[in-house]
């Protein structure tokens, strides 16, 4: 199921906040008009004007990553978002969740995945299938995203990460429903 068919989806303000900010960094005034020009009508003044912690449909997040992969990377849209996701996830962590990275042991912190994914997310459930101090496979699902919602996880694993003090992380997507499997699952290696 494509995330275009399923009107329930919500994300928190914090990301589009986030993802308005990196647009904003990037471009000159013109071009940022453009650029929120192009999104569907009424979508840029719902995202200009997003609260941190209230709740948005989750289409204008993905509104936003289809419109930064045709700027800035139309030849590589999984690295588009993924540098993105560099930015705008130091930003998020930093309004919700750097105490609980920077302070808690990874074990714990891989034990709170479901609540720190609805934090950011609904419905969806994010499942830890294993860990260790600098290993863990997380598992997505009943989140129907789009594709390019996967590097955005790439990049937030990346980033939380660093956030925990590891130097080098390797995150991969193992399996992907945009591909045929039954949920997308991450595999992350942090030394």
């Amino acid at each position: 199921m494509r995330s275009e068919d399923n009107p329930g989806m919500w994300v928190r303000g914090i990301s589009l906040i986030s993802i308005s900010r990196y647009v904003k960094s990037k471009l000159d005034p013109v071009e940022i008009k453009d650029f929120f020009s192009r999104l569907p009508e009424g979508e840029a003044e719902t995202i200009l004007s997003a609260e941190k912690s209230e709740w948005y449909p989750f289409m204008l997040q993905r509104h936003l990553r289809e419109e930064i992969a045709a700027r800035f990377n139309p030849e590589n849209p999984r690295q588009a978002i993924f540098d993105m996701v560099e930015v705008t996830a130091n930003y998020e962590i930093t309004a919700f969740l750097r105490v609980i990275l920077a302070h808690l042991p990874l074990k714990l912190v891989l034990r709170r995945l479901p609540k720190l994914w609805d934090k950011m997310y609904r419905p969806g459930k994010m499942t830890l299938l294993e860990g260790s101090d600098n290993h863990a496979v997380i598992k997505v699902t009943e989140f129907a995203h789009d594709p390019l919602y996967c590097p955005t996880m790439d990049g937030w694993l990346t980033v939380a990460a660093r956030n925990m003090g590891f130097k080098k992380i390797e995150v991969r997507e193992t399996s992907c429903i945009h591909r045929g499997d039954e949920a997308c699952i991450w595999a992350v290696n942090a030394e």
